[in-house]
């Protein structure tokens, strides 16, 4: 298929504080579905993720209400003084980094507000983080698209919904995706090849496969291009001009 002739979709469940992987498929993807309607599955990516502190890797979890058989967008953040802890560990573990003043000022107004559902409180996280890193590309909500199906089938027809002729997928789901069904829709398939790149950061030995808050705590308006870069593919840039930032 011509480059030129695709429409690209990428997709994933709200995650929290979403590793770089996630923003580079928004990069690529002409189209990325923020999946607020599957079924949920906690504790895991969904509610928790990682940042550097000097003691290394600091795993943060939100706690959640009963969520067996809820949608995701359904299940509701548990009570307790978790906001505050989270934002006094970001504070502690990066307010020394280098562009520590650019983001915490908006970081402490979404912590600082009331959340009901997990899925709202970590969408609004994504959709500063993806601001942040100047992408630009439609962010719908699977909710919104009622598409049906199981699996290959559901994501098939999530394309279908948000007129995409090609699936940008995470390289952990080659494994079980049905390329047949794809096959048959029209919908060519590509998965992610990303090398996670190693860049500047406090505390000593690289960690990767943290949140990416680090890389734009530790590196700022270069981390765009720094993600963009760790892809097996390039696309004309997306990201807003340095201006955009001036304010920050």
């Amino acid at each position: 298929m011509d480059k030129g002739k695709k429409r690209i979709f990428a997709g994933n469940q709200p995650t929290y504080l979403p590793w770089i992987g996630i923003f580079e498929q928004m990069m690529y993807a002409d189209v990325f579905v923020v999946c607020d309607d599957f079924q949920s599955s906690f504790p895991g990516w969904l509610n928790r993720n990682k940042i550097k502190g000097p003691g290394g890797a600091l795993w943060l979890q939100v706690p959640v209400a009963r969520s067996h058989g809820l949608p995701i967008n359904r299940v509701e953040i548990a009570g307790g003084p978790w906001r505050r802890k989270h934002l006094r560990s970001i504070e502690m573990c990066y307010g020394k980094s280098p562009c520590f003043e650019m983001y915490i000022d908006r970081l402490r107004e979404i912590y600082g507000a009331e959340w009901r559902h997990m899925s709202d409180f970590t969408t609004a996280l994504i959709m500063y983080l993806r601001e942040c890193l100047g992408i630009e590309g439609e962010l719908v909500l699977s909710s919104s698209l009622e598409a049906s199906g199981k699996k290959s089938s559901l994501v098939a027809d999530l394309c279908r919904k948000t007129g995409c002729n090609a699936a940008y997928l995470a390289a952990g789901t080659r494994a079980y995706v049905d390329e047949e069904i794809f096959r048959q829709a029209g919908i060519e398939v590509e998965y992610q090849d990303l090398e996670h790149p190693t860049y500047p950061q406090g505390y000593g030995e690289f960690i990767s496969h943290l949140s990416a808050l680090d890389i734009l705590m530790n590196c700022g308006r270069e981390s765009a291009d720094i993600i963009r870069r760790a892809g097996e593919h390039s696309r004309p840039a997306k990201a807003l001009p340095l201006e955009h930032y001036s304010g920050a």
